[in-house]
């Protein structure tokens, strides 16, 4: 498992959140093959480890067990600032690649 700390650049890889199904692991979403979007590369902004990923759906009333993963803020390393190029993913349904030895390190 990569170790990654806030600035680091990585290229970002989405898998279909709710194939096969919402509590799938990552390996198994890799295996199932529905990728969700372009690779691309962003600079990790933020990182919140053992994030609850269910804690919106329960608290607004669903019956779902704790989903215990990695929650990563990525931004856009061209517009660090511009809102409509920053996403929250989780570590069950994004796969994150070190990008620092194609695109060197930003600090």
């Amino acid at each position: 498992m990569t170790v990654f700390a806030i600035g680091d650049l990585v290229y970002e890889q989405l898998y279909d959140p709710s194939s096969p199904r919402w509590n799938a692991s990552i390996e198994e979403r890799i295996a199932e093959g529905h990728v969700y979007g372009q690779r691309k590369l962003m600079l990790l902004s933020g990182i919140i480890p053992n994030y609850n990923g269910s804690e919106y759906a329960q608290s607004m009333g669903r019956d779902l067990p704790n989903r215990i993963v990695t929650r990563y803020w990525l931004v856009d390393p061209d517009r660090p600032n511009d809102e409509s190029h920053m996403s929250w993913v989780e570590s069950d349904w994004c796969v994150l690649e070190s990008a620092a030895a194609d695109e060197g390190m930003l600090w």
